[in-house]
This record gives C-alpha cells, sequence and structure tokens, in this order.
C-alpha cells in the first residue's frame, strides 16, 4: 500500500518538519501542525470505518441466527401440532395390514323386516 501524503509530503516529512521549525520557504508552524492533524484525522476515520465494518458484520450475523431460530422454532411447533392432531386422530392400520377374509366368511347382513 502507498504511504499517504497531504499536501505532497509524507506523515514523515510533516512530523521531521515539525521537529525542527519550519524555516525559510518552507510551510509556517500553522500548516504543519494542520497537516499533522489531518493525518490524526484520517487515522480516525479510518478507525471508525473499520469499526463499522465490524459492527455491520455482527449484526450481520445475528440476523442470520435470529433467522435459523425463528425457522427452527416454526419447525418445533409444527411438528407439535402434528403430534397432537395424531393424538387425537389416530391413523387406523392401512388397507393392506388388515386381514382378507373370502366373501363367504364374512357374516350376512341382518334380513330386513
Amino acid at each position: 500500500m502507498a504511504e499517504k501524503s497531504h499536501l505532497g509530503k509524507t506523515r514523515s516529512e510533516w512530523l521531521i518538519l515539525q521537529s525542527r521549525g519550519g524555516g525559510f520557504g518552507e510551510p509556517s508552524d500553522a500548516e504543519i501542525r494542520k497537516a499533522v492533524l489531518w493525518f490524526e484525522e484520517d487515522d480516525r476515520r479510518e478507525e471508525d470505518q473499520r469499526f463499522q465494518t465490524q459492527l455491520d458484520d455482527s449484526r450481520r450475523g445475528q440476523r442470520q441466527t435470529v433467522f435459523w431460530a425463528r425457522i427452527a422454532a416454526g419447525l418445533a411447533a409444527l411438528a407439535v401440532g402434528v403430534d397432537i392432531w395424531l393424538h387425537f386422530h389416530p391413523i387406523d392400520a392401512a388397507p393392506a395390514s388388515r386381514s382378507i377374509q373370502p366373501a363367504a366368511t364374512l357374516p350376512l347382513p341382518a334380513p330386513k323386516p
């Protein structure tokens, strides 16, 4: 990554100018202070941006967790509902599992008077 510059000078160049003071033909002390502050503000902006990115990632992860928790709760509720319904509405044995009797052995209906 290329080193950042402000007004054509890098942070280290501005810090060197700050340590030795501005001379003839060089930026004034006020300009040097402004440039050093610009780098500090830039660092703060980058840190804020990193923090915001981490916060957004965390929120996205929480939303996904909540989504899957709701899906799991819905499936559990469905399973409980089916279990309760089956408890009150038992399923008879399937026709294939019933014993098949020949027609002759079936009881005849009672005659109508």
